[in-house]
C-alpha cells in the first residue's frame, strides 16, 4: 500500500523473490514525495538525480518488465489487516498473505483556512521550485528545522527580507544553516512565535503572529508564505489496528514487522529516525525478505 521508494522497492524485490504482488497507490502517479524534492539528490548510493522527478523516472523504470500489477489513482476505502484485504473505492477488493504498508508521510499543516485559500495565490509550495517568485519580495517562513532553515537560506538569495516564525527559542536544524541564517543581513527571526491567521483578499497580503511576549498579536504584511513546521505519518486506515508510537509512527521490529502478524511497515511512515530515500527502499527489501523466509516459510 503506498507508490512511493519503498512501495516500488517492495514491489521490485516481490519480483526479485518470485512472490505475486500488487501495488496500490492513490494518486494518480507513483513516487510519492520524489516529485516534491527539486534539488539535486547526491546521496543515494550509485544515482544520482538533477531533482525527485528524474529519480522517480527511474524507479518507475524498473517496475517496467515487471510481473507486478498496479493500481495507481484510487484510494484504499477499507484495509482488514487481519485477513490481508485491501478494499478500493469502487469496490474492487485485493486479498494477500501479506500487507506492506508504504504510506509515507505530508507535511503537518498549521490548520488555518488560508492554507487552503492561499495556495498558489502567495503560499508556496517549494522553496526550491518556486524561487524566482520570491524575487525581491518579502517571505515568511514558519518553521525551525532544516527544511525551514534551508529554505530561508535559498530564498534570501533573491528575496528582500525573510522572515522565520519559530515557535520556540532552539532551533532543530544544523547548526551551521542557523549560523548562516544569522549572518544575513534580510534574514529576521521571530522565535516564541506562532502565525495565527493568514489573510488577504485576491493575494495573500498579510499574516498574523501571535508572540509569547506580546499581549496584544503583530499584522506582518508579506508576499509569500512558507510552511515548513514537520511532517505526519499516513496512518489514519491503521489507526488502532498496528502498535504506533506517541506520533503516530507505524512501529517495527528489526524485520519491518509490525504487531499484527504478516502485516509490515517500509519507509518514513514507520521510520521517523531516518527519513530518506535510501532507508525507504532498504526497509522495503527487509520486509519482502522477511516475509519469504519467515512469514511464507
Amino acid at each position: 500500500i503506498g507508490g512511493g521508494p519503498s512501495g516500488m522497492s517492495a514491489a521490485v524485490w516481490c519480483s526479485e523473490m518470485g512472490l505475486s504482488a500488487v501495488l496500490i497507490e492513490r494518486e494518480d502517479d507513483l513516487g510519492g514525495q520524489l516529485g516534491m524534492i527539486h534539488n539535486r539528490i547526491k546521496n543515494y548510493l550509485g544515482l544520482e538525480a538533477v531533482n525527485g522527478c528524474e529519480m522517480k523516472q527511474s524507479f518507475v523504470g524498473s517496475l517496467e518488465g515487471l510481473n507486478i500489477e498496479r493500481s495507481v489513482g484510487i484510494a484504499v476505502e477499507h484495509l482488514d489487516l487481519g485477513r490481508k484485504i485491501a478494499t478500493l473505492a469502487g469496490g474492487r477488493t485485493f486479498a494477500g498473505n501479506s500487507l506492506i504498508l508504504a504510506t509515507g508521510v505530508r507535511r503537518r499543516r498549521l490548520g488555518l483556512s488560508g492554507e487552503t485559500e492561499f495556495h498558489g495565490r502567495g503560499l508556496l509550495s517549494s522553496g526550491v521550485g518556486e524561487k524566482l517568485a520570491a524575487t525581491g519580495k518579502t517571505v515568511v517562513i514558519v518553521g525551525g528545522g532544516d527544511a525551514a532553515l534551508e529554505n530561508a537560506l535559498l530564498l534570501s538569495e533573491v528575496a528582500s527580507n525573510v522572515i522565520i516564525v519559530h515557535r520556540r527559542t532552539h532551533f532543530s536544524a544544523r547548526r551551521e544553516f542557523v549560523g548562516e541564517a544569522l549572518r544575513r543581513p534580510n534574514i529576521k527571526f521571530l522565535t516564541e512565535s506562532s502565525v495565527t491567521s493568514i489573510d488577504g483578499n485576491e493575494q495573500l497580503a498579510s499574516v498574523r503572529v501571535h508572540s509569547g511576549s506580546e499581549t496584544a498579536d503583530s499584522i506582518i504584511s508579506t508576499d509569500l508564505l512558507l510552511i515548513r513546521i514537520g511532517v505526519i505519518p499516513n496512518t489514519e486506515l491503521f489507526a488502532g489496528k498496528v502498535e504506533m508510537d506517541e506520533h503516530g509512527y507505524i512501529v517495527v521490529d528489526a524485520r519491518a514487522a509490525t504487531s499484527m502478524p504478516g502485516v509490515f511497515a517500509v519507509g518514513d511512515v514507520a521510520n521517523p529516525c531516518s527519513p530518506t530515500i535510501s532507508t525507504a527502499t532498504g526497509t522495503a527489501a527487509t520486509a519482502v525478505k522477511s516475509i519469504l523466509t519467515t512469514h511464507l516459510g
